[in-house]
């Protein structure tokens, strides 16, 4: 089924594609105009950047030398000086300082791939499809001159609301204002048309509304005929004459002069505040700087953007007369007298209040005395409150603040009451909802509650769904089919058990009646959307988030009858679902007959019978059950949709087009339905199926079927049993030759049965855990001591928290005090009732009674000591003396366990330390994972006999793939900064190849070869035999020019490996550098090169990041360092600003060894030793912007490994000399003490320090196929 899905959108795309190609474009966009106007508008507003930065959303963020942006060419700023600051900032009563915030930090998404560098402005690239969305390239980016709230016009409102433009806002007028200050609730309302927009701003305006009105404005707007997209965007906008001629919104036209390197205009904002959920806001302040007389703009409270020069204005040269705050959308149907449903705000009405209606806060004006104050006599203004109103308030730490915003139009049960123009509300979505409910809730004869909740309707048979499609209209219902399959198998005869139904304790319905199971509104709002309710959301593919293991056969098939195992399995989250089910297809034709629990769907996790069918491939055609017409029921007794009792065995059978659930005919298709699946069905599935909707290589824990393996078999496995299949001649066979087929067998299996047994027939086992151990890193303090451990502050012991239902503690988890709570434990479930078992006693391996040192009271370590043929993998801690419960973790089965080691240390005493554990052996094939529990070495005495866990099916599919791979990539990448003064660069290999590096050949010195750019003329495979090597090119200049690289032409090359089991994924970042520099001493407070000590040709230095395949969150990070390096949690790195996961490394100067911090780190003691200097500076490489992925061996050819990856060669020549000379010539600019503390330093310097030898590439490092050291 997949392979065919893919085909069709393979065939469409390819058409599509095609279509584009052959259409000829002599004049461009829907409104005529040229491509050379076009052309001649895209190169003002393009400047040429220094930066470009691809964002999240699509957009290109260019990073502009400040004195090239748009601003400039206006010719009132010809000669204009950029101004870097401000003069002065208005004073507020409501600082930062002084008012808590329930606001979250608001980011511009393009931040997660970078930021401009210094002396530039971000601006976002305009396309040639922006303007073709314009109404002329000359009105580009400028507003209506309809698009002014008027609130002291005395017209009639429908005079005002005519011109398109409607508002709800707050304002203040007739005085003499400096600016205007507001936190702005962000939302993300829905708008109806592409030339319509929502805002919400604030307007500082002088002069009058007719012809020559000064405004300025900022906030935020949805405008799809701007951008192109729904997105909640940052904007701003001037104009000196009521918006005819002059201003534009952000940087679209000359006048508005940006500073701030962090902030694009119309740049996308995020987070967005959710309905009942989070609420977010942005800070916007204007006000007129007193000695420049410029109008400037900040955002938030830190970003001050930029400003609009005094010179482009009139009336606002001196001051503003008039401040408005508030929402405004466009209402583009006015003149056909409807109303749009464009939302303001967030979409509800002022009444509604926090969390669901819009609002601004702190509403301020700046006064003549450049402070910020309340603003006096505040009034409020809008176009029409049917539609959008708003609501004042004042107080608090909210100052002068209002509600507004509105749907547009108000349902009030089944009364709709029009904003405007008697407009016909048949899109609004309480409409749809309504007009969906009245054609699925046939008016019933009788109606019948359900214990379990259920209303079913016994509608007349005559009326029910099915009717409503166009091929049935004439359709005579069959009561019965005119034959019934007959039995061609040596199955004994066999009653099935009753299947019943929890509503029939209730009732029956009439003759001549079917049972329908009422929907209601809430079952409608729980679908993707009103159209889409009632179909599949995603296909039966992988690709959507589905997996499956079930058995298939291909032939020419009439039918199915199969009997049926029933389990309730758990669902982890609402919109995932599990089920079980058999498909009869042909071609792209599906009509399907199933079990399943589907929470997104019923609201519930009960068990529930369901049909579904479709015959364009899950297309626009077919439902669920009789959620759209097709399906015909007539079962009186049986509803598709309502829950089974009491049941364990389904016998259900589709002899072609009728569905029959153990001897009861429930219904049937009509062959009209379908084209291909009319004659014939040629494939048949049966098994089960489950949705995993989380995301980042994560995987759900939904159960399939029993929720245990295939391979545990009766009574815990679930199965299907008398598989058969109908022939030509109408005769129910046994099924043959089927084919198992599992996306993920280490979640979910498939095995089929032996056969023979006549109660048996043809049958298989399927079923799975899903995921079956869970990361917690929640979790509940238990003792605390503070004193020892890193950096002499104690360490605090925890025990795992929310643990989800049916898995179990494995063990407690400890952390040093010297950082913030970060950590995780395993938690496992129990797959075939002895995987896991209860220890049978607890040992005191620690007490801290005696101890003097500051602790919350004594604390006790206890082992678990475990059942024979089971291991321990974690400890635990209480505050008494008194033995854990027995049932307090759980001990795992020893063949699911391997050794594991300690690592690294969390604290200790005299009497033994405390540390984390990890595998022993550890490797991209080791199979050895980490829990995150502790164990505690006494001293000079062996740890506790702990285990870590095996992964006992290391296929790899737990890993991301290319796509994921990407996304956790762009997520975490991160920026390393060289020391100002570093003079060799890195580069990539191409560059490095391109630029005269030259490959060597033992006893052919003098005959070296230029190396092709991609490396396809390097000797691959081998080994480090000598034979070969690489050197810099023979010419001086050319040498020198390669020796410092080329920042700009850095790539970061990736290798993707899977570690701990393949429960984290490792992303090894390596870096190139043509050559390395040479070291530096300190010898006290003495700084002296050291000669040619430390150079040579070629350095590969790497960050590897290593993320959770539970979570998809960053674990730790790996700085490599010399031959050596170390390994930081995350929370103790540094993380580039505004809210971005990328963490921050330093290059040390000359040697490029990474480290978390700027500043010195010796190599050495006794404040002797080699100098590793690291600083921030604008030499930067963000490795997210320039990266390759090199390798990913699980990925099995996926990634096709470059050339040069499989030189295994050396990168540099390998130069022998003496270092005496070297040493006594710096031993000798030294005085006696020092000289010989430096001598007896020199003895110890590292080996790869002295002597120039090149290094190997990534591949024969140690930890290419191994852990990092």
């Amino acid at each position: 089924m997949a392979v065919n899905f893919k085909r069709v959108s393979f065939l469409l795309a390819l058409v599509m594609t095609v279509a584009a190609i052959l259409t000829p474009s002599v004049i461009s966009g829907e409104n005529g105009f040229s491509d050379l106007q076009i052309h001649k508008h895209l190169k003002r507003l393009n400047k040429p950047p220094l930066k470009s930065i691809k964002s999240p959303d699509g957009d290109v963020i260019d990073c502009v030398p400040i004195t090239d942006q748009p601003a400039l060419a206006h010719p009132l700023l010809i000669n204009h000086t950029v101004q870097m600051r401000p003069s002065f900032n208005p004073e507020s009563v409501f600082s930062e300082s002084k008012v808590s915030s329930e606001s979250n930090d608001i980011t511009q998404l393009w931040h997660v791939n970078g930021k401009c560098p210094e002396d530039t402005v971000p601006i976002r690239r305009t396309r040639k499809q922006d303007l073709y969305r314009a109404s002329s390239v000359e009105k580009f980016g400028m507003k209506s001159q309809k698009s002014i709230p008027k609130p002291k016009s005395y017209e009639p409102a429908s005079v005002l609301t005519q011109n398109g433009h409607q508002h709800a806002i707050m304002y203040v007028e007739d005085g003499v204002f400096y600016g205007a200050k507001a936190k702005i609730n962000v939302w993300n309302p829905d708008v109806e048309m592409p030339n319509e927009f929502s805002l919400a701003q604030i307007w500082v305006l002088g002069g009058n509304f007719n012809s020559d009105l000064n405004s300025i404005e900022a906030g935020w707007q949805v405008s799809p005929q701007l951008y192109g997209d729904t997105r909640t965007r940052l904007f701003t906008y001037w104009t000196s004459d009521a918006y005819q001629g002059t201003g534009c919104y952000n940087l679209l036209c000359s006048g508005f002069v940006q500073i701030n390197r962090e902030i694009a205009m119309g740049g996308s904002i995020s987070p967005l505040s959710g309905y009942g959920n989070s609420q977010y806001d942005i800070t916007i302040l204007i006000w007129k700087d007193p000695k420049e007389g410029h109008w400037w703009l900040q955002f938030g409270e830190k970003y001050i953007i930029g400003y609009w020069p005094a010179s482009l204005f009139s009336y606002l040269s001196e001051s503003a007369s008039m401040i408005e705050w508030g929402g405004e959308v466009v209402n583009s149907q006015s003149e056909e007298g409807k109303h749009t449903t464009t939302q303001m705000g967030s979409g509800r009405f002022a009444e509604e209040g926090w969390g669901k209606a819009s609002y601004f806060k702190n509403v301020q004006v700046v006064d003549g005395s450049n402070e910020l104050r309340n603003p006096e006599n505040l009034q409020v203004f809008t176009d029409q409150e049917n539609c959008y109103n708003v609501k004042s308030g004042d107080g608090g730490s909210w100052g002068s603040h209002f509600y507004y915003g509105g749907p547009a139009l108000t349902v009030i049960t089944t009364i709709i009451s029009p904003c405007v123009y008697g407009k016909e509300f048949s899109d609004h979505p309480d409409v749809k909802v309504q007009r969906r409910l009245k054609q699925l809730n046939i008016p019933a004869l009788k109606s019948i509650k359900s214990e379990d909740g259920d209303i079913i309707d016994c509608v007349p048979i005559t009326l029910q769904p099915a009717f409503d499609h166009p091929l049935l209209k004439t359709h005579t219902i069959q009561m019965r089919p005119s034959f019934i399959p007959k039995v061609n198998s040596t199955y004994t005869k066999k009653e099935p058990k009753a299947i019943t139904q929890i509503w029939l304790k209730n009732g029956e319905c009439p003759e001549n009646t079917v049972a329908i199971r009422r929907t209601e509104k809430e079952d409608i709002l729980r679908g993707k959307s009103i159209e889409s309710f009632g179909k599949k959301i995603h296909d039966q593919s992988n690709a959507g988030g589905h997996e499956v293991a079930l058995m298939n056969s291909l032939g020419n098939y009439y039918g199915t009858q199969f009997v049926m195992n029933i389990w309730r399995p758990e669902v982890e989250v609402p919109n995932e679902c599990s089920l079980a089910q058999t498909w009869l297809g042909s071609g792209y034709d599906y009509e399907l007959s199933t079990i399943e629990v589907y929470p997104g769907k019923y609201g519930d996790n009960k068990v529930r019978l369901f049909v579904y069918w479709t015959s364009d491939g899950y297309g626009a055609t077919g439902c669920y059950n009789t959620d759209c017409s097709g399906f015909v029921q007539r079962s009186k007794r049986v509803d598709p949709t309502v829950r089974s009792h009491n049941t364990t065995e389904l016998n259900t059978s589709s002899p072609y087009l009728f569905g029959r659930v153990g001897e009861e005919l429930v219904g049937y298709w009509p062959g009209s339905l379908f084209t291909s699946l009319k004659d014939k069905a040629e494939e048949v599935y049966w098994g089960g199926g489950i949705a995993n909707e989380m995301t980042g290589g994560r995987h759900t824990t939904t159960t399939m079927g029993s929720g245990h393996f295939a391979g545990e078999w009766y009574k815990k496995a679930s199965y299907f049993r008398k598989v058969m299949t109908v022939d030509g001649a109408n005769t129910l066979r046994e099924a043959e030759n089927l084919h198992p087929t599992t996306d993920n067998d280490n979640c979910y299996s498939v095995k089929e049965g032996q056969s023979g047994s006549s109660y048996w027939g043809t049958h298989f086992f399927y079923g799975g855990p899903g995921r079956n151990a869970n990361q917690v890193s929640t979790f509940n303090k238990v003792w605390s001591t503070y004193e020892g451990g890193p950096d002499n502050l104690g360490a605090t012991f925890f025990e795992p928290s929310s643990v989800p239902s049916g898995f179990s503690i494995l063990g407690y988890y400890a952390q040093p005090n010297n950082h913030q709570l970060f950590g995780w434990v395993l938690t496992a479930r129990d797959l075939s009732s002895n995987t896991l078992k209860s220890p049978l006693d607890y040992t005191l391996v620690a007490k801290t009674e005696s101890l003097k040192i500051k602790q919350d009271g004594p604390g006790y370590i206890w082992q678990p000591v475990p059942p024979d043929g089971y291991q321990a993998v974690g400890l635990l801690v209480t505050t008494t003396s008194q033995k854990p419960p027995l049932d307090k973790l759980r001990c795992v089965r020893s063949d699911l366990t391997e050794q594991c080691e300690a690592d690294t240390w969390i604290w200790g005493t005299n009497g033994g330390n405390v540390s984390n554990l990890r595998p022993n052996i550890r490797g991209t094939q080791a199979t050895g994972v980490c829990v995150g529990t502790f164990t505690w070495q006494p001293q000079n005495s062996s740890p506790p006999s702990l285990s870590c866990l095996k992964n006992t099916k290391l296929n790899f599919s737990t890993m991301p793939n290319g796509s994921q791979i990407g996304v956790l990539f762009n997520t975490y990448s991160p920026l390393i900064y060289l020391h100002p003064d570093e003079e060799y660069l890195p580069s990539s290999v191409n560059w490095y190849f391109s630029n005269g590096a030259l490959l060597y050949k033992q006893g052919q010195e003098s005959n070296p070869n230029p190396i092709e750019s991609n490396g396809t003329n390097l000797p691959q495979g081998g080994s480090n035999d000598g034979s070969y090597w690489l050197d810099l090119p023979i010419d001086k200049k050319a040498k020198e020019r390669v020796k410092k690289g080329d920042l700009q032409n850095t790539k970061a090359y990736l290798h993707i490996k899977p570690m701990l089991g393949a429960t984290f994924t490792d992303i090894a970042i390596w870096l190139f550098y043509p050559f390395n520099g040479p070291a530096r001493a300190k010898v006290k407070f003495i700084n002296l090169p050291l000669g040619r000590i430390g150079e040579h040709i070629g350095d590969w230095e790497h960050v590897t990041l290593r993320i959770s395949n539970f979570t998809g969150e960053l674990w730790r990070v790996f700085l490599s360092q010399h031959s050596g390096g170390v390994w930081l949690d995350a929370c103790d790195l540094e993380f580039q600003g505004g809210g971005s996961n990328k963490p921050v490394a330093y290059a040390s100067l000359h040697g490029h060894a990474m480290y978390a911090k700027p500043g010195l780190v010796l190599q050495g003691d006794d404040d002797v030793g080699i100098r590793n200097d690291t600083a921030k500076s604008k030499k930067v490489v963000d490795t997210g912007l320039g990266y390759e992925v090199v390798a990913a061996e699980y990925e099995g050819g996926g990634v096709v490994e470059p050339p040069w990856l499989n030189y295994y060669r050396k990168w540099g020549p390998k130069i022998d000399y003496s270092v005496d000379d070297d040493v006594k010539r710096v031993a000798r600019l030294l005085p006696g003490a020092l000289k010989k503390a430096f001598v007896n330093f020199a003895k110890k310097i590292p080996d790869e320090v002295y002597g120039e030898d090149g290094p190997t590439g990534p591949k024969l490092k140690g930890n290419w196929a191994g852990d990092e050291k």
